[in-house]
């Protein structure tokens, strides 16, 4: 018995209109809107590139965002998954912790060029009586014991033939 809900569709088709190429009159606007925002960008990341020069050499990063009428901000304890800090995109903080102390890089976060100098790196002190911290490993050496897990499960489907007969399982799971 099958249960559910089914819809018919009719579909008439009464023409074919092939693909054309719009004339460049009727797209002359989107076509120029587009020229000069990538004619932006270009300049934009050629900007950025000098500035970073600036910062590598050791300038004040305030005084390089000043002369290319930008802005400067300093971030502190950033965390890989960014939950302490919506400024940067999942680029630029990849990019940051990739980055040895000193580095510069350029980061289009698809709206600006950023200019990145890491000042400092700080690793924290592990506190094994903080619960903070034994939950972390806690759930750490879970996903490492599941990912291990996994890893052997798809080597032995590669390698011997796997039958799964989920009915079996159903019942198993449904017994407990």
């Amino acid at each position: 018995e099958i249960e559910g809900t089914f819809f018919y569709f009719t579909v008439r088709v009464d023409g074919i209109i092939p693909p054309a190429v719009r004339p460049f009159d009727e797209v002359r606007g989107e076509v120029e809107a587009a020229w000069r925002l990538r004619a932006q960008g270009d300049r934009a990341a050629q900007l950025a590139e000098l500035a970073s020069q600036r910062l590598a050499a050791g300038n004040d990063p305030a005084a390089v965002a000043n002369e290319f009428d930008g802005s400067s901000a300093t971030m502190t304890g950033l965390l890989r998954d960014a939950s302490n800090n919506s400024a940067l995109n999942e680029s630029a903080i990849e990019t940051v912790f990739a980055m040895e102390v000193g580095d510069v890089e350029v980061v289009d976060d698809g709206a600006n060029q950023l200019v990145l100098r890491l000042a400092e790196i700080d690793v924290p002190t592990p506190d094994p009586e903080d619960p903070e911290y034994n939950a972390i490993q806690s759930r750490t050496e879970n996903a490492i014991a599941t990912d291990i897990l996994l890893q052997f499960l798809r080597q032995l489907e590669n390698t011997i033939e796997v039958e799964i007969h989920q009915s079996v399982l159903d019942r198993q799971y449904r017994q407990s």
